[in-house]
């Protein structure tokens, strides 16, 4: 759950009024944010390395993967474009 509804759940009262504008993963609802985390196990798991969580190596491609959604749907696009304005840039930041 966003941190933003759990203090209206837990401190009613406490504001006149809420608004939850950025989840972890991207979305602007709490539903976004849990499909957007799903996302990012599913790719951990479908990585041969995971091993059902029984790995001898780290789950290299899965965290990769995992990383580029976290990248793509947390970040600001105007303040990205503002700190890597070139292809090298952006490339060498990811």
């Amino acid at each position: 759950m966003h941190a933003v509804l759990r203090m209206g759940r837990d401190l009613p009262g406490f504001a006149d009024a809420l608004a939850p504008f950025a989840c972890p993963a991207g979305g602007a609802l709490p539903a976004a944010t849990a499909y957007g985390d799903t996302m990012a196990m599913q790719m951990i798991r479908n990585d041969p390395a995971w091993k059902n969580g029984d790995y001898t190596t780290e789950p290299v491609e899965g965290l990769r993967g995992a990383n580029d959604l976290i990248i793509i749907a947390g970040s600001a696009p105007l303040q990205m474009q503002k700190n890597f304005p070139t292809r090298a840039l952006a490339e060498s930041y990811v």
